[in-house]
């Protein structure tokens, strides 16, 4: 069982960690030659810092091509139907909608079991006095 809960913890910091950005929409990026990780998050005014936080996979400047998800921006709004990555950013749009309900289920269940934790902790300190 604490298996199960480790892994459950670890789901649910992640999943939270991806709510916490803000219920901000996402749109998809096309790194292109040149792009590093600091001017494209100049670019969507955000830090280098959150910009790797919802890009999870990416540790250091992507090469040429990388999808990378990037918040949406009044001129993204504008454009990205122009753009070549329209069909995958609502993709990642409905991904991220679904991340989201998920992890509100994980949230609640992680509350119910720690609840159930903390009983079963009273009642073993019940049991050791």
């Amino acid at each position: 069982m604490n298996v199960n809960i480790l892994k459950k913890t670890g789901i649910i910091f992640l999943l939270l960690t991806i709510i916490s950005c803000g219920s901000k929409k996402y749109v998809s990026y096309k790194v292109k030659k040149g792009d590093t990780m600091e001017n494209i998050a100049q670019k969507y005014n955000i830090s280098k810092g959150e910009l790797f936080k919802i890009n999870p996979g990416i540790h250091r400047d992507p090469p040429p091509n990388t999808i990378l998800i990037v918040p949406e921006t009044e001129k993204t709004q504008k454009s990205y139907k122009e753009d070549e990555n329209y069909e995958e950013a609502k993709e990642v749009e409905k991904k991220v909608e679904k991340i989201e309900k998920e992890a509100e289920e994980i949230e609640k269940e992680a509350e119910k079991m720690r609840k159930e934790t903390k009983k079963v902790n009273q009642e073993a300190k019940k049991v050791i006095e």
